[in-house]
């Protein structure tokens, strides 16, 4: 989308520039809100890395076992 209004010969840069805001301004979470965001987000991010961890173990074991 960023690429699209930077080249885009027909958008005039005051209207680039205000969609830009205009898209930074909808994606604004609330402090609380982004607290919660961020502390979700790690949790999850842990147990995918464990995941990713134990894949590699099997994937290891099945190779050894070849």
């Amino acid at each position: 989308m960023q690429v699209f209004i930077l080249t885009n010969p027909n958008l005039k840069a005051n209207v680039a520039e205000a969609l830009f805001y205009f898209i930074d301004y909808l994606l604004y979470l609330p402090d609380e809100l982004t607290k919660q965001l961020t502390k979700d987000l790690s949790i999850n991010i842990e147990k995918e890395a464990k995941h990713m961890l134990y894949s590699e173990k099997l994937k290891e074991a099945h190779l050894q076992n070849i």
